[in-house]
């Protein structure tokens, strides 16, 4: 059975390797779901977890590409006005330049959660770290919203979730992972079974 698992989860991260390098955020997503289908056992095995956090990172690298940075005075113009008050900081909340700003900073963190997944995984000593460094990616998916509003502020889509950054099934990623990912990662941590129910 363990073999089985390390021979889905070698074919998902070769599949996802070729797709990696044409693939649009909705194929990137669209591959998340053949490592975690719909439905199905409750239990995700590491190598499957590992195979998943791959998939994700792959969808969030594909996304931070096509997101501008700010320059280094727009940088520091935000800076200064969000540390103003009144109209100078509500007007400044609702730039373009705010809005590329915390979509950097956002999807930065995605990014950079998902590669510290990656080394946990590396690193046979951090193994009980897993279930806490999950709760990263659980953050990029609660705040879509959020994102989706700023890349319409940032004129980089129209803010809907099946536009040019495609998030349509970003809630069952979500669901992937506080039902099924997390609480595996936590039983095989505590040396627990998770059942079917």
């Amino acid at each position: 059975m363990k073999s089985s698992f390390l021979v889905a989860g070698t074919t998902i991260c070769f599949l996802l390797m070729s797709v990696q390098s044409l693939a649009s955020t909705k194929e990137l997503e669209s591959a998340t779901y053949k490592v975690i289908p719909f439905g199905g056992d409750p239990y995700v095995s590491l190598d499957v977890r590992k195979a998943y956090a791959n998939a994700l990172l792959a969808y969030w690298i594909e996304f931070d590409s096509r997101v501008p940075r700010l320059s280094p005075a727009e940088n520091e113009w935000i800076r200064q006005e969000m540390g103003a008050q009144g109209e100078r900081l509500t007007r400044a909340l609702s730039t373009r330049e705010y809005a590329l700003f915390s979509l950097s900073r956002d999807v930065d963190s995605c990014v950079s959660s998902l590669n510290r997944l990656n080394a946990v995984y590396a690193d046979a000593a951090q193994a009980q770290a897993e279930m806490f460094v999950w709760l990263g990616p659980v953050k990029c998916y609660t705040n879509m919203d959020a994102m989706m509003t700023n890349l319409q502020r940032a004129e980089l889509s129209d803010g809907s979730f099946d536009g040019t950054f495609y998030a349509v099934g970003s809630t069952l990623i979500l669901h992937n992972l506080l039902d099924k990912v997390i609480p595996s990662a936590m039983a095989d941590t505590m040396g627990w079974s998770i059942s079917p129910n």
